[in-house]
């Protein structure tokens, strides 16, 4: 097991010396020969994958009992009012700008006010 282990650390080696030659050598430069040198001649075995490759993800199973059923429900259920209770605690953090705005002014009791248009009578004609 520990030379198949020194084996495959080698050839993973091997395989990083290579690329960093391929990076280092410009574009246009000649290949390497066809025939590695005797002290870089890749063993036979194939090399190990970094990765295994990934099997097809299957869509997942329907629920099939109605207990199993109506637990997801409640879950489902239970994270949406978490997710609303969330949202409303969000929305009563910021102030609504009818509730802060002070339109009430002791000079102007019927609140009509001076705004734009109204040319200074505030009767808004």
């Amino acid at each position: 097991a520990l030379r198949a282990m020194i084996g495959r650390l080698s050839d993973q080696a091997q395989g990083i010396l290579t690329a960093v030659k391929r990076r280092q050598r410009p574009s246009g430069a000649p290949q390497a020969p066809s025939s590695p040198e005797p002290a870089e001649r890749p063993q036979e075995r194939p090399q190990a994958r970094e990765t295994p490759p990934q099997a097809p993800q299957e869509p997942p199973k329907p629920i099939r009992t109605k207990k199993a059923l109506t637990d997801r429900f409640k879950t489902r259920l239970d994270e949406r009012l978490a997710e609303n209770e969330r949202k409303q605690a969000e929305k009563q953090a910021e102030p609504d700008m009818e509730e802060t705005w002070d339109l009430s002014d002791p000079a102007d009791p019927l609140n009509i006010g001076m705004g734009w248009g109204t040319g200074g009578h505030g009767l808004g004609l």
